[in-house]
């Protein structure tokens, strides 16, 4: 013990702790001044990230590429589909634009018909057809589509079985239209509209219960 005291001098004392506060220091300086140049690569393991740690903002843009993007993980719920185009694969046969390798103008649109009392009420039909008007001298139905180009066959119906005379019809527009026939003016110059005319054997305008069909 008296020859620890002999050697412990002021000299001493000062540079042992010279020496304590030059180490306490250096591990200051690297709990704060520690950067990316100073860790070792692939030393941070997934186990040393803390949960919910990273966050949009410390992802660089377009860093994450689809090759780090688990297959299923992207669902139809977060997808915009306003930016989606057309898929590839639809401008090819068979797909959503060529039905059974045909483009899909290739196919006839459906065949429309009504079965219209004498009061020009519309019994019947295949979809979309209006009645608008019936006046002594005709009716008016509106098929909703262009008639220009398509047939149209009407004949009494079974609602009249007695009934003698025939029957006329025209489109409101179009190739051999008469336009002094649809007067009125949801009709005048109208594709989508049917002009129909019953007459009695007489040849006189009558009113009497009809079917018609139309072609696609």
């Amino acid at each position: 013990m008296k020859q620890l005291r002999k050697r412990l001098t002021y000299a001493n004392v000062m540079s042992s702790l010279a020496v304590f506060l030059v180490l306490g220091g250096a591990t200051a300086f690297a709990a704060t001044k520690i950067g990316g140049n100073e860790i070792k690569a692939n030393a941070i393991s997934t186990g040393k990230i803390k949960k919910e740690a990273i966050t949009t903002s410390k992802i660089k843009k377009s860093a994450i590429d689809t090759a780090r993007i688990a297959d299923g993980a992207v669902t139809g719920a977060k997808v915009n589909l306003g930016s989606l185009g057309t898929v590839p694969t639809a401008a090819t046969a068979n797909n959503a634009n060529n039905l059974g390798g045909l483009a899909a103008s290739a196919y006839q649109r459906r065949v429309q018909w009504a079965t219209v009392k004498s009061d020009g009420t519309i019994v019947q039909q295949s979809g979309g057809i209006t009645s608008f008007e019936h006046a002594g001298n005709g009716y008016y139905l509106n098929f909703g589509s262009s008639l220009v180009g398509r047939g149209s066959f009407v004949s009494f119906s079974y609602l009249d079985p007695d009934f003698s005379g025939f029957v006329v019809s025209q489109p409101c527009a179009g190739p051999g239209n008469n336009a002094n026939n649809c007067a009125p003016t949801a009709a005048k110059n109208n594709p989508n509209v049917l002009f129909v005319q019953t007459h009695d054997a007489a040849n006189n305008p009558v009113a009497e219960g009809f079917t018609v069909l139309v072609t696609p």
